[in-house]
C-alpha cells in the first residue's frame, strides 16, 4: 500500500513537471513569436518615420524657395499673368 502511494505521488509529481515544462515551452514559443511581430512592426514604423521625416524636410525646403521675392514674383507673373508698372507685355499668337 505505501508503494502504491509512492508511487502515485511520483506519478503526480512527474505529471505536474511535464505540464509546467510543457506551458513554459509554450509561453517562450508563443513570446519568441510575439518577439519577432514587434520587431518587425518597429522596422515599419521606423522606416515610416524616416520617410515622414524626409517629407517633412522636402516640404520645409519648397517653403524656404517659395518665400523668397524672386519666387512669389515668378509666381505672380506665371499664374497671374501680371506685370510691372514700366513693363509692356507682349503676346504673341501662332
Amino acid at each position: 500500500m505505501k508503494l502504491f502511494r509512492t508511487f502515485k505521488s511520483n506519478f503526480i509529481f512527474l505529471a505536474l513537471v511535464v505540464v509546467l515544462v510543457f506551458s513554459g515551452v509554450t509561453i517562450y514559443f508563443n513570446q519568441s513569436e510575439m518577439l519577432r511581430s514587434l520587431e518587425l512592426e518597429k522596422i515599419e514604423k521606423e522606416k515610416a518615420l524616416e520617410d515622414a521625416t524626409s517629407e517633412y524636410n522636402r516640404a520645409l525646403e519648397t517653403e524656404k524657395t517659395m518665400n523668397t521675392a524672386d519666387s512669389k514674383e515668378k509666381q505672380i507673373r506665371e499664374r497671374l499673368n501680371m506685370i510691372k508698372r514700366d513693363e509692356i507685355q507682349f503676346i504673341f499668337s501662332e
